[in-house]
């Protein structure tokens, strides 16, 4: 027998004393029973409401992304997915997304556009290609004369709060001849908050980084440095930041920098598939958390839908990548203008002609490359720089220009095509190109003849 139970063996109550008892023991499990039952309805209380709190807050961060658009609409995202888009003007099918990185707040120089990179996705055929732009090309800005690109949003942001982004649509736009349908702008930390919030990213680096001059991260006026070795590398969000903004040493200037922004955004899309970040909801709310204070944009929340549909399904090995630069392309120059170091148009005139057609080229019409028509120029203009700027834009937009010819001068263009010729896209883009009406001409022995008058233009009429 146990030593508790001799001890209870012993004790006597009479049966009064027993009924308290077994009352009090009866009410201590009746408070029992109601904590247990209190706290499971706190604990249920909360998996409701810690939800509802979270899409609040979710839904309260989305509307601060999204902003009011202005500008030209991207028609082909409004299309719906099994309808091929029928474009009336060449690339009128793609969609071009303006890329901008901008500083933190209260950080020095926060209002200029570190990054200028614009994205062009065609939706139907999912062919991708990015841009990227120096941010000290000279340009001009509407009101304010010339200056550096990246003042532009600076200049803008001033004037009034949330402007920068149209304003570098409208310069861009001009400046390459494309239409900028939408913009997607961050800040530091919102793009390093996004990096971490995906798990990192995996990047091939090709040659040890170094620059001995990099700003720290609490005080810019000082320099911390930035080195980075060679070879496959795992990035944090403060690391990619670095990895993406280094421009001295032997970072490779802006252009340099320019590729490896380009090589984070393939990068992050690929984490962001291989993680599943649109299925995982704590990393959905994460990204969410991170964009409502740091990203904003333009697209609507049915063109993200369907851009986000679109990127899934895009082959990273067939994106295309370019940047504007003076090595590799050879479409720019250094310049000092007023004291400061600009980068120009390498062409002699000044003009932007040579890297709009490098942009149509890059970012060019399905339809043209699939009827691949074969087009006989006829120089009727009589000035041979103006038909040799023509064709060279014509060329830009990927036309298969097959002969250059001369012919007499004449005022009006013409547009014949031989027999049975198939080409419903080329013949259109150019009939509204040039303002003339195409007709069939037995004289044309395959393909497309372009006569070009006197009073044909470079320009698209619109």
């Amino acid at each position: 027998m146990s030593f508790f139970a001799r001890k209870r063996s012993v004790v006597t109550t009479s049966p009064v004393e027993q009924a308290s008892q077994n009352g009090s023991i009866a009410r201590f499990q009746d408070r029992q029973k109601k904590r247990r039952r209190l706290v499971i309805a706190g604990v249920a209380a909360l998996a409701l409401i810690v939800p509802v709190i979270l899409l609040v807050k979710s839904m309260l961060a989305y509307r601060a992304v999204l902003q009011k658009h202005t500008g030209v609409s991207a028609e082909a995202l409004q299309q719906p997915k099994s309808v091929d888009f029928d474009s009336s003007y060449e690339a009128e099918g793609r969609v071009n997304i303006l890329l901008l990185g901008v500083g933190d707040e209260g950080h020095a120089g926060s209002l200029l556009a570190d990054t200028v990179m614009v994205a062009s996705i065609d939706p139907e055929t999912k062919d991708v290609a990015l841009l990227s732009l120096p941010r000290d090309l000279y340009v001009a800005m509407p009101g304010y004369g010339k200056d550096k690109l990246n003042a532009v949003h600076s200049y803008a942001e001033q004037r009034k709060a949330g402007e920068g982004p149209v304003a570098m649509k409208e310069v861009v736009g001009t400046t390459l001849d494309i239409p900028i349908h939408n913009y997607i702008r961050a800040d530091f930390t919102g793009f390093a908050k996004a990096i971490d919030t995906l798990g990192g990213v995996t990047v091939e680096v090709a040659t040890p980084l170094y620059d001995s001059e990099y700003p720290c991260t609490r005080d810019e006026r000082l320099a911390c440095g930035f080195q980075l070795a060679a070879g496959t590398q795992q990035l944090n969000g403060a690391t990619a930041l670095k990895f993406a903004r280094c421009r001295k040493g032997n970072c490779g200037n802006d252009f340099g920098r320019a590729a490896r922004q380009q090589q984070l955004m393939i990068a992050a899309r690929e984490k962001a598939l291989s993680a599943q970040t649109l299925t995982n909801p704590a990393k959905l709310l994460g990204l969410i958390d991170a964009f409502g204070s740091h990203v904003r944009t333009d697209l609507g929340s049915d063109e993200i839908t369907r851009l986000a549909e679109v990127v899934q399904a895009i082959d990273p090995t067939k994106m295309r990548s370019k940047v504007v630069d003076g090595e590799v392309e050879q479409l720019v120059q250094t310049a000092l203008i007023g004291g400061a170091s600009v980068v120009v148009p390498l062409r002699s005139d000044g003009t932007y002609t040579t890297i709009q057609n490098f942009t149509h080229s890059l970012f060019f019409d399905r339809h043209i490359v699939e009827e691949n028509v074969p087009i006989e120029l006829v120089d009727a203009t009589g000035r041979a720089q103006k038909f040799t700027d023509i064709s060279d834009r014509l060329a830009g937009y990927r036309y298969n220009i097959s002969s250059r010819t001369t012919a007499l001068q004449q005022s009006e263009t013409q547009l014949l095509f031989a027999p049975g010729t198939a080409a419903k896209y080329s013949l259109r883009y150019l009939e509204k190109r040039f303002n003339v009406s195409a007709r069939e001409d037995a004289s044309v022995q395959q393909g497309i003849r372009l006569i070009l008058g006197s009073k044909a233009t470079t320009e698209t009429e619109r």
